[in-house]
């Protein structure tokens, strides 16, 4: 989930998973070791399954056997086991940890009591959510100027790019990693990067989408966004 609020142009953003998802690690505290595992079945992983053997992505090599889908089943294999390594996203606020438990808890306690459908969001945990400090945010700001759960992640969305610690700033992973002033591009081969603008923390907005940016690279304003513009 992603909010606006004052003094906070490059949005909070934060991310909420099912209880059942995945074992979930103390932050910082995750190692892929042989000898660590959970002994309970979860949807995205096999009990008993060893640390070592988690959040691995299936690539061609010789260990390391490429994905395929199987049409009729519409299955996947070989099947990633999955473990969310920080379980408030390596929050590093005073009381950060303790203020996440909480608001899942009393937020758990008011949805199981609400009439269907909205009962079923007592079945979600939050993660955390990370953002920089107010009126911080500049053409330079990245992933390193987060604060908050400044290595959050989301199993089903970030499995392969989930950062175990929050130290040093310079290696940790989060949503700024991606959604920041530098221009994006999804045409291949792409065009030359322009200059950093606050513009160009969404996607939605890039080069190539139909919602881009007008600008030198498009040349040109879409009226309306053109959802079937052919190449």
């Amino acid at each position: 989930m992603v909010g606006y609020t004052e003094n906070h142009p490059e949005f909070l953003w934060g991310t909420f998973e099912l209880k059942k998802n995945s074992p979930q690690t103390a932050d910082n505290t995750f190692t892929p070791s042989a000898s660590r595992s959970d002994s309970n079945n979860y949807t995205l992983y096999k009990g008993g399954t060893p640390f070592s053997q988690v959040n691995v992505p299936a690539q061609p090599g010789a260990h390391r056997p490429q994905l395929r889908l199987d049409p009729a089943s519409q299955k996947l294999t070989p099947a990633t086991n999955a473990v969310l390594e920080n379980q408030t996203g390596g929050e590093n606020q005073p009381n950060g940890v303790g203020n996440i438990f909480a608001i899942t808890s009393q937020a758990q306690g008011i949805l199981a009591k609400s009439k269907a459908p909205q009962s079923t969001f007592a079945n979600y945990n939050l993660i955390g959510t990370v953002w920089m400090k107010a009126n911080s945010y500049n053409l330079n700001s990245d992933q390193t100027s987060a604060i908050g759960s400044v290595t959050l992640a989301n199993t089903t969305a970030e499995t392969f790019v989930q950062a175990p610690k929050n130290t040093p700033m310079a290696n940790v992973v989060n949503c700024f990693l991606c959604h920041n002033p530098t221009s994006y591009s999804f045409q291949t081969p792409p065009p030359a990067k322009l200059p950093n603008r606050l513009i160009a923390l969404s996607h939605v907005l890039a080069a190539g989408s139909p919602y881009e940016v007008p600008n030198s690279i498009s040349g040109q304003l879409l009226l309306r966004p053109d959802l079937f513009r052919r190449k």
